[in-house]
């Protein structure tokens, strides 16, 4: 059987400052019935030339929604951002929804 992945962006600040030259990204992947939080800046490549992601943290196996509300505080803290508790659970409603189609796309496929 084919393993699925499917993310969504949660919050991304919109644009540079004078004092902060990155822009920051929460993303949240869903694979495996495990959830996985990473919190990437974007900015300066620390290795090699121009600007991309790069991951600076990664929350692991989170399967309960105690374990990803506390995901979401840490993600807070550590960007020091205020996260809309709608959009987190808009993003677990999207990943969900995305997951139960491609299930039924497969479904359909192979009857």
């Amino acid at each position: 059987m084919t393993q699925m992945t499917n993310q969504v962006v949660i919050y991304e600040s919109d644009e540079f400052t004078m004092t902060d030259d990155w822009k920051d990204r929460i993303e949240l992947r869903h694979f495996a019935g495990e959830y996985t939080l990473i919190l990437s800046k974007y900015g300066e490549l620390l290795e090699g030339d121009g600007r991309g992601w790069q991951p600076q943290h990664t929350i692991e196996n989170i399967k309960s929604v105690e374990e990803l509300l506390l995901a979401f505080d840490n993600a807070e803290s550590w960007l020091g951002v205020q996260l809309e508790m709608e959009e987190a659970i808009a993003a677990i409603a999207h990943i969900s929804i995305a997951l139960s189609e491609a299930l039924d796309r497969l479904w359909n496929e192979e009857s």
